[in-house]
This record gives C-alpha cells, structure tokens and sequence, in this order.
C-alpha cells in the first residue's frame, strides 16, 4: 500500500508540473504571480487530501513529491527578482534534477525577470549541478520541457 502512495504521489506531480511547463502560462503582474502560487498551495493541499486516504498505518515516504508543488509556488511568488539566484540554489540543493531549461521555464512563467537575473540565475545553476544523492529519486528528469518555438519559421503549409 505504501509503494501505491507513493507512486500515486509521485504521479500526480510530474503531471501538474509537466502541464504546467507546457501551457505556456506567463504571469504580467505581482498579483498574477500571487494568484497562481496561490492556486498552486491550494491543489497540493487537495492533493495531499486526496492522497492520505490511500496511506496505511505508520507509512511516511522518505521523499514526499509533494514538497515541490510549495516550493514552486514560493518561487512564482518571490516579489524580489533580485533574490531568484538564492531561491534556484535552493530549489537545486533539494532538487539537483532539475535542468536549466526547467528554470528557464519557471522564469518565463514569472514574467517578471530580466535578462541580467536570468543569465546570473541559469550562470550559478550551471556552476552548481551537484551529483544525485544515493537513493533519490529524480523528479525533473520525467519532465519534459517543451522547446520554445522558432518565431521566425515559415508554415510548412503550402499556399493555394
């Protein structure tokens, strides 16, 4: 049963965290970023409800995937963009999956960060990858980012 759970657990975030790379979403205010971290907290805490039903007696996995979904939205609703490089060692401390493209991503979601902080944020994730501890279970790497489209490619479409 607890193997369930976790794989439940496991399943429910690479999927929220996939869609939410995927759709493109791209936040124009601090009351946008508020709003979607906000949104966020509260779908973890569904899912965390959710999910305890399907937990036995006594069983607490050692890595709640769970934990991600806060410190995304921690991250979406940093008001100072200057303190991105602190949040992005963090998130790669506990984290040390995730690749500069998930970071590009989640910038681009902020809306807000400029491309000096971006290059100083993907500069220290690229100084820092760490190794994989023994026994963690990579989380990033079952999200896919999708490639940002090419604006200058012509339709492939013929006209008539």
């Amino acid at each position: 049963m607890q193997r369930l759970q976790e794989e439940a657990q496991w399943l429910t975030v690479v999927e929220y965290v996939r869609a939410l790379m995927q759709k493109r979403l791209v936040c124009r205010s601090a009351e946008e970023r508020r709003q979607l971290a906000q949104q966020m907290v509260q779908d973890d805490q569904q899912f965390r409800e959710i999910l305890h039903g399907l937990e036995g007696e006594g069983s607490v996995p050692e890595v709640n995937p769970l934990s991600l979904l806060p410190v995304l939205a921690d991250f979406i609703r940093l008001k100072d963009p200057g303190m991105l490089t602190l949040e992005v060692s963090g998130l790669a401390a506990k984290y040390p999956d995730i690749s500069e493209e998930h970071v590009s991503v989640l910038l681009d979601i902020r809306g807000d960060v400029s491309r000096d902080i971006r290059g100083a944020v993907l500069d220290l994730l690229e100084q820092s990858a760490p190794p994989l501890p023994a026994g963690y279970r990579p989380i990033f790497t079952d999200i896919l980012v999708p490639h940002p489209t090419m604006a200058f490619c012509l339709p492939t479409a013929k006209c008539a």
